[in-house]
C-alpha cells in the first residue's frame, strides 16, 4: 500500500511539474497590451509572447541638459498635461550618444489619463537649493591666476574693472561663481582686442591691356565683448575700424581697378546684438 501511495504522489508531481512549464508567470500585475504570436505558432525560449503594461505605476522618461540637471532634485514636482508627477530618479552620468541627463518622472495619479507609450509635455520646476544665488559663466569670462580667481566688469560709468571671485563647480563649458559678483555690474565675456596690419606689394608684371598698381599698408583695429546684464541674458558689442589711416589703395583684382577707383577709405563698424531670448 505504501508503494502505491508513493507512486502516485510521483506521478502527481510530476504531472503538476508538467503543468507547471505550460504557464507563463508574469512578473508584476498588469494589463495585456500585446499578443505577438497565434495559436498554432511554434515558441522558443527568449521569445517575446506578450506585452504586459503595470497601469498603476506609469513613469515618464525624459533628458535635460547637463547644465538644467544641476537646477534639479529627487522629489521636485512636475506638471504634467492631466496628471500630478515627480522627479524618481536623476542619471548620474551624461549619455555619450545624447549628450544629455536622463530623467524618470514618476505619475502620482492612479487614475491617470495617460496611456503607455504617449507623448506628453511636463514642466520640471528648478529647486531653489540648488541655485544658491550662484551665476554661471563660460569658461572663457573667469580668469584664473596665482592669486585667486576674477572677471572683468563694466560699472555704471562704463569702467573696466578687475572683480574677485569666488568659483566653484565647473559645469560642461560654464563655471560656476559663488560670491564677489553682488552688485549692478555688466560682465565681459569673450572680449577681444585686435590688430591687424596687411601689406599688399606692388604689382607690375601686367598683361596686355592690364594696369600696374601700386602697393599699399593697411592698419585695422577692432574690439568687442558680451556683457553678462542678467543670470540668463547676454548683449554683444563690436567695435571695428577698417583702414585707420585713411590710405588710397587699389585693389589690383578688383573691377573697380580698371575704371581707376581706390578702395573705400576709413570705414567705422559698430555692431551691437540683441537676442530675443535665451
Amino acid at each position: 500500500m505504501y508503494a502505491s501511495l508513493d507512486e502516485a504522489q510521483a506521478a502527481y508531481s510530476s504531472a503538476y511539474t508538467n503543468f507547471s512549464k505550460r504557464l507563463v508567470v508574469a512578473p508584476f500585475a498588469g494589463e495585456i497590451a500585446a499578443i505577438p504570436v497565434k495559436v498554432g505558432d511554434l515558441v522558443s525560449p527568449g521569445m517575446r509572447l506578450a506585452a504586459l503594461v503595470n497601469t498603476s505605476g506609469l513613469q515618464i522618461r525624459t533628458a535635460v541638459s547637463e547644465n538644467d540637471r544641476r537646477l534639479l532634485q529627487i522629489g521636485a514636482p512636475v506638471i504634467i498635461d492631466g496628471a500630478e508627477g515627480v522627479i524618481a530618479n536623476i542619471a548620474p552620468s551624461v549619455d555619450p550618444s545624447t549628450k544629455k541627463v536622463e530623467i524618470i518622472v514618476a505619475i502620482l495619479n492612479e487614475d491617470s489619463p495617460l496611456t503607455v507609450g504617449s507623448f506628453v509635455e511636463i514642466k520640471m520646476t528648478a529647486s531653489p537649493d540648488t541655485n544658491g544665488g550662484s551665476l554661471l559663466l563660460p569658461l572663457s569670462a573667469v580668469k584664473v591666476s596665482s592669486t585667486g580667481s576674477f572677471v572683468y566688469g563694466l560699472s555704471e560709468m562704463l569702467e573696466v574693472t578687475e572683480i574677485p571671485v569666488v568659483i566653484g563647480r565647473t559645469i560642461g563649458e560654464s563655471v560656476e561663481v559663488i560670491s564677489g559678483l553682488e552688485g549692478d555690474w555688466k560682465i565681459l565675456k569673450d572680449a577681444y582686442i585686435r590688430l591687424a596690419w596687411n601689406w599688399a606689394n606692388a604689382q607690375e608684371r601686367t598683361d596686355r591691356n592690364e594696369r600696374t598698381t601700386p602697393g599699399y599698408h593697411l592698419v585695422n583695429f577692432g574690439l568687442g565683448s558680451s556683457f553678462q546684464v542678467k543670470k540668463n541674458y547676454a548683449l554683444s558689442l563690436a567695435v571695428n575700424v577698417r583702414n585707420i589711416f585713411d590710405i588710397a589703395y587699389y585693389n589690383h583684382l578688383s573691377r573697380w581697378r580698371y575704371l581707376n577707383l581706390p578702395e573705400p577709405g576709413r570705414n567705422i563698424n559698430i555692431q551691437l546684438t540683441v537676442p530675443l531670448w535665451q
